[in-house]
């Protein structure tokens, strides 16, 4: 209310604006899906023509809003950077945690102990976040899908560690070349740790939460390739696990 000056007219014109550019990124979202993730299951399916249609209208109603008020854009504006801001830390921390350990070797004439204290606890930090590592989940030995996994961790992922799991039902499923393919993705990027992990039982939900306690990993820190037409599960099932190949 401080930067509207108690104006709830303004303050409802913002969250108006808010409103719209969500429904936009759903649109913008929907479309991002259909070109890269098309075989992706859905229990609903919208037409192109149908989300342009609702794109379209959904920019004019924006537009329209900012031609309204154009105040509505500078209250928006702040919000818009404050929460910017927020998120921006979030990605960043790593970073963020090595600037103040730059700071803290600055002082180190001044406050040797300090120092000391601060530089073991960022350093272990750092580590701590390196250090988590992600699980993947694979259906094949194709090295060239296994070479995806770990460059999509190397350039996206803050670990240096990756763990892939194969699900089998019969030890005659597990394919014989995976460990040796492997091997040889660990050896190509030194940086990256990989481990291979063989399990039995049936890849779904129930054997994505023992190998989350197990393993003591995040679900939203385990990822798959994209599911084919014959996927016997949703998505949303998985607990969070994420597609990226």
């Amino acid at each position: 209310m401080a930067m509207t000056g108690g104006d709830v007219t303004t303050l409802a014109g913002v969250y108006t604006l808010s409103f719209l550019a969500v429904m936009a990124l759903y649109a913008a979202g929907n479309m991002m899906l259909k070109s890269t993730r098309s075989r992706l299951p859905r229990a609903v399916v919208a037409s192109w023509p149908s989300v342009l249609v609702a794109l379209v209208a959904v920019l004019i109603g924006l537009v329209g809003n900012v031609m309204l008020d154009p105040a509505y854009v500078r209250v928006f504006g702040i919000y818009f950077a404050a929460a910017a801001a927020i998120v921006g830390v979030m990605f960043l921390r790593v970073q963020l945690l090595k600037l103040v350990l730059a700071v803290s070797r600055a002082l180190v004439e001044r406050v040797m102990a300090l120092n000391e204290w601060l530089r073991a606890g960022v350093v272990g930090k750092i580590e701590d976040i390196n250090s988590r590592r992600v699980v993947y989940f694979t259906k094949n030995a194709d090295p060239a899908e296994l070479n995806r996994a770990a460059l999509y961790v190397l350039e996206n992922e803050p670990t240096n560690h990756m763990q892939v799991v194969f699900a089998y039902g019969d030890e005659e499923d597990v394919p014989k070349d995976l460990a040796k393919h492997l091997r040889t993705i660990d050896h190509l990027y030194p940086q990256l740790r990989i481990d291979f992990l063989a399990v039995k039982g049936a890849f779904g939900p129930a054997l994505i939460e023992q190998l989350s306690r197990r393993l003591k990993v995040p679900k939203n820190y385990m990822f798959i390739g994209t599911p084919g037409d014959r996927f016997p599960h949703r998505i949303e099932d998985l607990g969070g696990v994420r597609v990226v190949l």
